[in-house]
């Protein structure tokens, strides 16, 4: 009978769906931490929401399509206008007549933006429009405005940031342009400058 009892009581907890909690604490505390540590914490974009009737301006964070390679699919990124200088870079342009050329130096932050462990160039799509988001015209004619990238961070991974210089030029009769930055497949970041 004695060797029937520790049976009888293993089938009662079956039977019943008791359980019998043989671990300790020590390893539920264990567990626990193991859990916090493959949560990966989701960052939050910082940039504001822009469009053609209220664009940023120069030190404004917005927000932007970016293509992620990784995924195959455009992302939202944070962009940050950093500067704007006019100057002459007869190395670069072939400067027209009667053009102004631009160079602006912007900050991607790529904000859970999977890549590579080997990272990423963050340049995005640039476009430069007059103020009412169309083509410049000059001589009645109208012209798609060349955007150079001059210089860009490269290996750039996950939540950092990498500044891209940029240059164009554009008639000097238009004394404000819209910067638009990202893609049409995704969110754009207007910049009034």
């Amino acid at each position: 009978m004695k060797k029937l009892l520790p049976i009888f009581i293993i089938f009662m907890f079956i039977v019943t769906g008791c359980t019998i909690d043989l671990s300790s604490n020590d390893d539920k505390e264990v567990i626990d931490k193991e859990e916090k540590k493959s949560t990966v914490e989701e960052k939050k974009l910082t940039g504001k929401s822009s469009s053609l009737s209220r664009p940023l301006k120069i030190g404004d964070t917005g927000i932007c399509s970016k293509f992620n390679v990784v995924k195959d699919k455009y992302e939202e990124v944070d962009i940050k206008l950093l500067s704007k200088d006019e100057v002459d870079i007869k190395d670069l342009l072939k400067i027209k007549d009667g053009y102004t050329v631009y160079i602006l130096t912007y900050e991607v932050t790529l904000t859970n933006f999977k890549t590579e462990s080997f990272g990423t160039n963050v340049g995005v799509d640039v476009e430069v429009l007059d103020t009412s988001g169309k083509q410049f015209v000059n001589n009645k004619l109208k012209e798609v405005t060349e955007v150079i990238e001059i210089n860009s961070d490269t290996g750039v991974t996950t939540n950092k940031s990498g500044k891209v210089q940029i240059a164009f030029q554009v008639p000097d009769s238009y004394k404000e342009i819209i910067v638009v930055f990202g893609n049409n497949k995704g969110k754009k970041a207007y910049f009034k400058i």
